[in-house]
């Protein structure tokens, strides 16, 4: 059966009255470089096309991977860094680095310093209060003293410290939780 097409591009058979097609109707496709009729598939005989099956499974792979790539990154460092090794952590906007500057024999004064920056909100955290240091052994230590800018700005910089760890833990994490923040921003050391 031919079909002819409104002002509007809408299908239409005898006298004129628009009617929706279905599958296995046959109709011209109207395209200048392909003449002849085209027909009508379902949904069914689209998917079993090879290549069509081939072109949506690419569609979604590539949908799925671009929304991996707009998730934000963890909050967690993967494997344990080398005791010097500065890691950063972007999570809501803020961005915090932490490297640790002083971790010596157990009992000494360990340090890390500290770098939380944003362009969208106030730095309000008392690292002192958020903030743990674990070690392999499921030791948790809590700071000694932060000695750097006082909570509020969007740029705050310091050292917090804590007593160091007898015996010396082989791997130690920093935790740092954050107000507004549903997990702990988790930074790991091989000493």
């Amino acid at each position: 059966m031919r079909t002819d097409r409104d002002a509007r591009g809408v299908p239409m058979r005898a006298h004129g009255v628009a009617t929706p097609l279905r599958a296995g109707d046959v109709h011209e496709n109207g395209l200048p470089d392909e003449p002849g009729p085209c027909v009508i598939l379902s949904k069914e005989q689209f998917m079993t096309r090879p290549v069509t099956l081939a072109l949506t499974m690419a569609m979604w792979a590539a949908a799925a991977a671009m929304a991996l790539a707009a998730a934000p990154l963890p909050a967690k460092a993967q494997a344990p860094a080398d005791a010097t090794a500065t890691q950063s952590s972007i999570n809501q906007g803020v961005t915090v680095k932490v490297t640790p500057k002083a971790t010596g024999p157990a009992g000494s004064r360990w340090e890390f310093d500290v770098v939380l920056d944003t362009h969208s909100s106030d730095l309000d955290d008392d690292l002192v209060q958020s903030a743990s240091l674990l070690t392999d052994d499921g030791r948790i230590l809590k700071p000694t003293g932060w000695a750097g800018a006082p909570a509020g700005g969007h740029h705050r910089e310091g050292v917090l410290a804590f007593d160091g760890p007898a015996p010396r833990p082989a791997t130690i994490e920093l935790r740092i939780a954050r107000p507004g923040e549903a997990a702990a921003r988790t930074f790991r050391w091989q000493l």
